[in-house]
């Protein structure tokens, strides 16, 4: 029975020990002084043949709880990382948007060169035969064609 309250005694000696030791060193002060030639000093030791003024430390304020604020910051971490990540994958999306639309806009402009290009354009009708692609419908095309640009492809 002994042998388990041991342990707790002395790891409650040790913790009072480490918690007094700072209130037990605060208590000497500090010393503040100026030399002959205007100089501010401080120090723990008091200067010889000269006034100084002592000077207190305030005491740390005590942490409320320590596990609550780690748990707060963990959260807020959690959060920030987590919004990171987001907005990555936000950027990769847009990224991915932006080169679908460059791809779109060169097939769009090579598509346009080879109407401008090729008056006498072939095309495949409903029975399968190849025939001329009317200027009329090449006008067409064209048309429609640079209206995509002007829409989608500035």
């Amino acid at each position: 029975m002994h042998g388990h309250r041991l342990p707790r005694l002395s790891a409650l000696v040790l913790l009072t020990a480490v918690t007094a030791l700072p209130l037990a060193t605060s208590g000497a002060g500090i010393y503040k002084w100026q030399d002959s030639d205007g100089k501010t000093h401080f120090s723990d030791q008091p200067p010889r043949d000269v006034e100084a003024e002592t000077i207190t430390p305030r005491a740390a304020p005590p942490a409320q709880d320590a596990g609550a604020e780690l748990d707060a910051l963990t959260e807020r971490a959690e959060e920030n990382y987590e919004r990171r990540m987001e907005e990555r994958a936000e950027q990769a999306r847009e990224r991915e948007e932006a080169e679908k639309i460059a791809a779109h806009c060169a097939d769009t402009r090579a598509k346009l060169e080879r109407l401008q290009t090729s008056t006498r354009r072939q095309i495949i009708n409903a029975q399968g035969e190849r025939e001329f692609l009317p200027e009329e419908q090449r006008q067409a095309w064209m048309r429609q064609t640079r209206e995509e640009l002007e829409k989608h492809c500035k």
